[in-house]
């Protein structure tokens, strides 16, 4: 039952390494013919199944000599690594702890990976995800806990620079280049406000008797001498923009340009004031 499950645990099919094992533990759930969710150990057997696969396709002769007790040639890859055959039916690193105390089986015997296979790829990019993309060393510490991937610090090196959120953090910041100052910067023998800046900012909660208000402010900045003047707005629309300009006007002066973003009330605004305008006669329209 196991081997046909592992015939489809191929990491092509999947974007991560949760979504195979997720996939390969339902299928073991349902050729088990039991019911409700998996349980922690056919998750467990699905992991172990995943990395089955990745090595009787990277490993075959290897896999099929050692799963013989045979001894593997002497040009295979893992021949300096010492394979052995576990009870799982997977290779395992012989390794140099055997005779450490403490330490997990898993960590003095690792799996071995090939770095090419999907399942392998898949894995790389599990354990970056969940170290929140650290430095390839880490990410290759944490995995030798568990498997040796051959050349595994230049496959961990080769995911990352393929990684987005990896390169994202790496990125450097880039530099901006000088440029010239806007003319309405450079009026410098103008007095303050005569070209002016506006924008909106808020809403603010306020208490009036018992009831709660919302107000808004409107920001006039002189773009020469970066001066401010603020302005209380009741509401957005543009009877409520219109007054706070006239307010603006009375106190600083007219200023000769103005210039907001595409608000709903400064183009409501604007669109009135051209209607007043048009309507003027012809004399008043020459002295504006």
């Amino acid at each position: 039952m196991i081997d046909s499950v592992s015939q489809t645990a191929d990491g092509d099919k999947f974007s991560t390494w949760k979504n195979l094992v997720e996939s390969v533990a339902q299928e073991l759930h349902g050729a088990a013919e039991q019911s409700g969710s998996p349980p922690t150990s056919t998750y467990q057997e699905a992991e172990l199944t995943a990395l089955r696969k990745a090595q009787m396709d990277s490993f075959p002769e290897d896999y099929q000599l050692l799963k013989s007790s045979k001894p593997i040639h002497s040009n295979s890859r893992l021949l300096c690594l010492s394979p052995e055959f576990d009870t799982s039916n997977l290779i395992r690193v012989e390794g140099r702890l055997r005779r450490v105390e403490g330490l997990d089986p898993a960590t003095v015997h690792p799996i071995v990976l090939d770095p090419n296979h999907p399942n392998t790829r898949l894995l790389i990019k599990d354990y970056n995800s969940r170290l929140c993309h650290p430095g390839p060393e880490q990410v290759f510490a944490e995995l030798r806990r568990r498997v040796w991937i051959l050349k595994g610090r230049e496959a961990v090196k080769k995911h990352q620079r393929t990684c987005f959120e990896c390169c994202k953090w790496r990125s450097k910041p880039a530099s901006q280049k000088i440029v010239d100052l806007p003319p309405p910067r450079l009026r410098l023998f103008k007095p303050a406000f005569h070209l002016t800046g506006m924008d909106c900012f808020g809403p603010f909660l306020f208490k009036v008797g018992r009831r709660t208000e919302k107000r808004w402010g409107l920001l006039f900045k002189c773009l020469t001498t970066r001066a401010v003047h603020l302005e209380v707005l009741t509401s957005m629309d543009s009877d409520s923009f219109l007054m706070a300009m006239r307010r603006f006007i009375g106190r600083r002066g007219k200023p000769a340009e103005l210039y907001s973003e595409q608000g709903t009330n400064f183009r409501g605004g604007e669109t009135e004031l051209l209607e007043a305008f048009h309507q003027l006669s012809q004399d008043l329209n020459f002295l504006i």
